[in-house]
Parts: structure tokens; sequence; C-alpha cells
């Protein structure tokens, strides 16, 4: 059982935040401009739904923001990825893409949330009851976020919506400092065993990833998952739960 003196942290997009309309808004244009095509759009309802739908799909494997324009660039190839191998071998074969996909990605982000403020937030709704929740978490100095989302980005989504956390408290895993190394960080910083860490994650395969170290991993239900994804987790004892759920653990408090 959670207790007052145990660490929460939670992924963000997925499991704060329902980013995909900004994310497919900023992959199409990112893509746009590395294809040097000129049809860049300015709102979620200007990409065709088919596509949205095959995008949507494929968002259940990516893991950080470039790969959504891995994704845009699959189906632009008139490929729809399958699951996470397929995903990963495509990724691989167009290695030596990520560095910019990375960079225009984010460039295109940049301009967006700075010029287009307002319609930006929209685009990154918090999931119903999640306000509610972080509002309600009644230790926040024990809560984090971890997230491969840059966290200048995060905090202004979250102060858009109305809550405030610490900016320190969010961390932004990269390549090269995975959330795995970050959760390492965290319980040695806070001089936490691993049983009494929680970590919550739409992705399974990045729970699998941080498992071995023995904290408890949760995945959201309510987020970017599909039911093979969840399937595994079930098969390898990784809790799932709805966002109610999370609520009713985490915040009832003694």
């Amino acid at each position: 059982m959670f207790s007052p003196k145990d660490i929460l942290a939670l992924d963000f997009d997925g499991v704060i935040s329902d980013s995909i309309r900004e994310c497919l808004v900023v992959a199409h244009n990112a893509f746009a401009a590395f294809a040097r095509q000129d049809n860049r759009i300015e709102g979620f309802e200007q990409l065709d739904s088919d596509h949205v739908d095959k995008l949507r799909f494929m968002r259940n494997f990516i893991r950080s923001g470039e790969d959504y324009v891995y994704i845009t660039f699959a189906l632009n190839k008139g490929l729809v990825l399958q699951n996470q191998q397929e995903f990963d071998t495509f990724a691989e074969e167009y290695q030596n893409l990520r560095e910019q996909f990375l960079d225009i990605f984010y460039k295109e982000r940049q301009e967006f949330s700075q010029k287009k403020t307002a319609q930006w937030i929209r685009l990154n709704p918090l999931y119903e009851g999640m306000q509610e929740f972080l509002s309600a978490f009644p230790h926040k100095r024990n809560l984090y976020v971890i997230t491969t989302k840059k966290t200048e980005f995060a905090d202004k989504i979250l102060k858009g919506n109305g809550v405030e956390m610490a900016f320190e408290q969010m961390l932004h895993a990269t390549p090269d400092n995975g959330k795995d190394k970050i959760i390492t960080m965290l319980l040695r910083k806070r001089n936490v065993a691993p049983a009494r860490f929680y970590f919550v994650d739409d992705q399974v395969d990045t729970l699998l990833k941080v498992k071995s170290s023995g904290i408890h991993c949760i995945l959201a239900e309510w987020g970017y998952n599909n039911p093979h994804q969840i399937e595994l987790a079930e098969k390898n004892q990784i809790r799932k739960m709805k966002l109610h759920e999370l609520y009713e653990y985490f915040c009832h408090l003694p």
C-alpha cells in the first residue's frame, strides 16, 4: 500500500496529457519541412481522417517526439507498422535521420507553442480527471514527472491547464539518460528503497526496462497502448490501472 513516505513518478504524454493531436500536427509540419512539401497545416482538423486513424494505431509504438516524424514518414511510404518490432526495425533502418527528425520536430513545436500558445495548449489537454488527481495528491514533494518530452513544454502545458508543479520535479529522459537511469538517480538522491517507488507509464516496453530495478511499475490503461501491450504487461506481472483507480490508490492516504 502506498504510504506518505513513498515516491510516485508519472510519464507525461499518454499519462498526464492526451497530446496526440498536437504531436500529429507538429509531426506533419516537421515532415513537410523535411520533405520540402508545401502542405503545412494550422490545425488538427486539416489532417486526413484515414491518415489520423493509421497514425493513432502506430502511436502505441513510439517513445519520444521524433518518433512521430518516423510514423509520418512510414505512412508517407504507404506503410502501417503493425507492432513494436516493426516500428523499431523501421526506425533502425532510417537511424541516420533520427537527429534531423529530432531537431525539426522540436523546432516546429517551439515555433507553434510560442506563436499560437492558446491553440497549442488546447491541443494538449490533460486526461479527464488528471487535473483533479494532481491537485489532490497529498504529498507534492514526492511527486515527479519523468518524460521524454522537454520539460519546458510539459511545464507550459500544466500551467496552461491550471496545474502548478515544481519545475525541478520534472525530469527529461533522453537516449543517453533514459527513464531507468533517472529512476536509479532518484532512488539514490532521495534515499528510497525500490519497493517505495511507483512509476506509471503507458508504454509497456518502457516499464519492462525499469521493472528489473525492483520498483512498482504501473501501466496506464487510459494512455497510448493496445490490447496486445496490455496482455504483455499482465504476462510480466505489471499492474495496470484506469485513471479512477490511480486516484483511489494514491490520493486516499492515511
